[in-house]
């Protein structure tokens, strides 16, 4: 009877325990993008998302990213991108950001990179 338990406990536990991990988050840092800015060309199946609104990304953006608001956020199944496509998120402080990666990861989106916010961008911007 007590195998029983201490089994029954084990499984739930497992049980419990696997059904809250949550998928690890990715970031990816300035640096980085950076690098991939400079060799955008070169690379295929990479998209730099900005999730501000629209006025947002007029006033200043990375080059090469497309602007697909957070409100908007599901308009990106319009732009026939790949679900394992590298896709490197990022908007005005990171609240937006965070909150866009874990919808795209939702919507089966592997490969969702967070570079958080703009605000502190070193590189030049557009």
């Amino acid at each position: 009877m007590k195998k029983m338990v201490i089994l029954l406990v084990m499984i739930l536990f497992l049980i419990t325990g696997c059904g809250t991990m949550k998928e690890e988050r990715k970031m990816i840092s300035y640096e980085e993008v950076n690098g991939i800015i400079e060799n955008y060309e070169n690379l295929e199946h990479v998209y730099i998302i900005d999730v501000r609104e629209e006025d947002e990304y007029e006033e200043g953006h990375l080059i090469n990213s497309y602007n697909i608001p957070l409100s908007r956020l599901e308009d990106i199944n319009n732009e026939n991108i790949s679900k394992d496509a590298k896709i490197i998120i990022y908007c005005r402080s990171g609240n937006r950001s965070k909150t866009a990666q874990d919808r795209l990861n939702n919507m089966g989106y592997t490969n969702v990179y967070d570079m958080g916010g703009i605000t502190n961008w070193p590189y030049d911007i557009v």
